[in-house]
């Protein structure tokens, strides 16, 4: 099966994020965060809001599921955004 661009720039994102949680060991990437060039925490912040709106694909729930995804948005403190 051939992966159209938007499905591979989302699949990169998806990697990312599964990169991002090896490291820090959750999905809750801050809005402002930019992670090897991308903008990795607004793309975590428009997968909710798909989610919500119930505009994204069942496929990538179950993927980003399959990775602990936190589908409501998680409150991170002051102190530990500095961590």
């Amino acid at each position: 099966m051939k992966v159209g661009a938007h499905q591979k720039k989302w699949n990169e994102k998806c990697d990312l994020l599964l990169e991002y949680k090896d490291e820090h060991g959750h999905c809750n990437v801050p809005t402002k965060d930019i992670i090897n060039g991308q903008h990795l925490g607004i793309w975590v912040d428009k997968q909710r809001g798909f989610y919500k709106k119930g505009k994204i694909p069942e496929d990538r729930i179950d993927r980003l599921n399959e990775i602990g995804f936190n589908w409501a948005r998680a409150y991170v403190s002051w102190e530990e955004r500095f961590k």
